[in-house]
């Protein structure tokens, strides 16, 4: 994460080289260059020190501090001055201001999480310009996301338990005709719990919230035939977590099974602490891709039930006609086994 006295790249504007507060001016960049400058040590402190004489107000937020940073925008706790709460105040990155196809992509992730309403789905409180940059507000959720929980040895419950929340945010976003298609632990984020693991309070209960739909998309219904048949479209999402199919452009085969296959690689990850894919293998991630090979959990984690090892590679079946694809076929499944839990 990029501290908030970091000097940015010349060709930075709008809100965010606004929030960082050059107070020197940085050396001139090669024309055409893209590569931010690097302060000196004495440049550095002058740009901290005048941040904090300057107001960070965005509209009607006043930003507070950066949370994190994606390759499409930044994150921030904001605090909404009408509505006197504090809300994570999403912006795009300086670069892409002015790019109207990341601003479309924008627009579409807030109206898309917009038209849904449920318990595992973070809300949209607001969209619009500022500044002359897109942004977008949430609610602020004090516990982390599932990428900063991830380790060897998670209890088998809380696995069990983001499984099934997860499983019934996708299976309801289906329902509306929405398909993630960038499912990731990043995008999972836990509404209890300290950051670097999960506290007692996130094992009994994870508050499970899907977020980021910039990749959604929506699709009507086939009547019996398919128009799409045969057709490829370009590949979206993050390529450690998606389909086959999905990474193969067969538009024709995407559909609520994919998503449940990018859930399936979270809760591989989950239950080994270790990527399913590993790009330092080539010939067997080739493999993976291509044939399906997946090596059940146990034997990267010993002592799982069985049934885990079943239920994770029905969700990871090559074929997606073969996977499990509704969030009650899940349920029904991970139920009975969080029962012998206790």
């Amino acid at each position: 994460m990029r501290g908030q006295g970091e000097v940015v790249s010349v060709k930075a504007t709008g809100f965010e080289s606004a929030y960082r507060a050059k107070a020197v001016p940085a050396p001139k960049a090669p024309a055409g260059s893209r590569e931010a400058t690097v302060p000196s040590e004495e440049e550095t402190e002058d740009v901290k020190s005048a941040e904090k004489d300057q107001p960070r107000c965005f509209g009607r937020y006043r930003v507070l501090e950066e949370l994190g940073h994606g390759g499409q925008g930044i994150v921030f706790k904001a605090h909404d001055t009408v509505l006197e709460r504090d809300v994570a105040l999403k912006v795009l990155h300086a670069p892409f201001q002015n790019d109207s196809k990341m601003s479309a992509l924008f627009r579409h992730e807030a109206l898309t999480a917009a038209r849904l309403n449920h318990p595992h789905i973070i809300p949209i409180f607001d969209f619009g310009m500022e500044q002359g940059c897109a942004f977008l507000t949430m609610p602020l959720i004090e516990g982390p996301s599932l990428d900063r929980v991830i380790s060897a040895g998670l209890p088998l419950g809380f696995c069990l338990r983001v499984l099934v929340q997860a499983g019934e945010a996708l299976s309801y976003a289906h329902e509306k005709h929405v398909i993630h298609l960038d499912l990731k632990p990043g995008n999972i984020l836990l509404r209890y719990g300290p950051p670097g693991g999960p506290g007692k309070a996130t094992l009994r209960d994870p508050g499970v919230l899907v977020t980021d739909f910039t990749m959604a998309q929506m699709v009507v219904p086939d009547s019996g035939r398919s128009a799409r048949k045969g057709s490829r479209t370009r590949f979206g999402g993050t390529l450690r977590y998606a389909a086959p199919e999905q990474i193969a452009g067969e538009r024709a085969l995407v559909g609520p099974a994919t998503d449940f296959y990018s859930l399936g690689v979270v809760f591989y990850e989950m239950l080994t602490g270790r990527p399913l894919i590993d790009f330092k293998d080539p010939s067997a991630t080739q493999l993976l891709m291509l044939q399906g090979n997946v090596a059940p959990p146990s034997s990267r984690r010993a002592g799982l039930p069985p049934e885990v090892d079943t239920l994770c590679l029905e969700l990871l079946h090559h074929n997606p006609k073969e996977r499990i694809q509704n969030g009650q076929a899940l349920v029904e499944r991970a139920l009975p086994l969080l029962g012998t839990l206790g």
